[in-house]
């Protein structure tokens, strides 16, 4: 039993500073965010910059032209798959 107990001592310890970093960059993220608010408003900026929706950032699914190549290719693919059936049947009366 004590080493279960000495296991989730260490776990609960990392998990414990995972938080604290976690708490440390929220805040950090918070300061800038006031910072730029307060920068807003000098600017001359009217709205409350609180209501300014947040955005995430921007994922690519794809590199550059990948996509574009990619379905080229399976087009290519299908045609000579397409071609090969055609071949196999019987022609028309």
């Amino acid at each position: 039993m004590e080493h279960t107990i000495f296991g989730l001592i260490k776990k609960r310890g990392e998990i414990a500073g995972q938080h604290k970093a976690a708490v440390k960059a929220a805040d950090a993220l918070k300061a800038d965010l006031d910072a730029i608010d307060r920068t807003l408003v000098r600017c001359g900026y009217e709205d409350d910059p609180k209501g300014i929706a947040p955005r995430r950032k921007y994922k690519r699914l794809f590199g550059r032209n990948e996509l574009k190549l990619t379905i080229i290719n399976m087009l290519r693919e299908a045609r000579r798959m397409i071609r090969r059936l055609q071949r196999r049947l019987p022609p028309p009366r």
